[in-house]
């Protein structure tokens, strides 16, 4: 028993090499140390950027693949912090937060659910999923970096792109023109970026 428990701390330690044999781990996302930021940007000139919370999760490891993977994302902790001036920042946000955009006091939360395993080759992960916004779903594609897995934490930077339209999140689209008529400097770009840095413990419910 004990060499066994030696062979999973070994290959943990490696960064799940190839090879190595272990039993599935679950990860408990953890808020606190987690950080993500979005960018927005228009077709012409410039653009925004923010943060906000994920406020939950879980990632479940198993030797040199991610076997599975969720995540709650609060709507409601939309933050910008590139506008300095007060008033126009809290302008902006609440535009964000309005039926304009992401609707959030009726859709508090976005998801994210992963749909297949994903290989862990060279600390990079390429996770396919589907994402939850505004009640719609629609397919994306997360590419995960500096993959970190130990026996107590895992970490994991990583980028997501999603076409707002997608979610039924349309305001100044060029892809609907006859839905808003407005000059070529106000189209924002149906692309949202979101960069992010995952932290998550091992379970408290999982077999030590």
């Amino acid at each position: 028993m004990k060499a066994k428990s030696l062979m999973v701390l070994s290959a943990v330690g490696l960064g799940w090499a190839s090879g190595a044999v272990a039993a599935p781990v679950t990860y408990d996302v953890a808020p606190d140390k987690s950080q993500f930021t979005w960018t927005g940007s228009k077709e012409i000139g410039d653009s925004h950027t923010g943060s906000i919370k994920v406020s939950g999760g879980t990632v479940t490891v198993e030797a040199s693949e991610i076997k599975a993977a969720e995540l709650t994302i609060d709507m409601t902790s939309i933050v910008n912090t590139d506008v300095k001036d007060a008033t126009y920042n809290k302008k902006l946000v609440e535009h964000l937060k309005s039926d304009d955009f992401f609707k959030v006091d009726a859709f508090k939360t976005a998801t994210f659910k992963a749909t297949k395993p994903a290989k862990i080759e060279g600390g990079k992960a390429v996770l396919a999923g589907q994402l939850q916004i505004r009640g719609k779903t629609a397919d994306v594609v997360i590419n995960l970096a500096d993959v970190k897995v130990a026996d107590k934490e895992a970490m994991a930077s990583g980028k997501m792109t999603f076409d707002r339209t997608k979610f039924d999140v349309k305001y100044n689209s060029a892809s609907f023109p006859d839905l808003f008529k407005v000059a070529k400097d106000k189209i924002i770009k149906n692309d949202v970026a979101l960069d992010f840095k995952l932290v998550a413990n091992k379970s408290s419910s999982a077999k030590l």
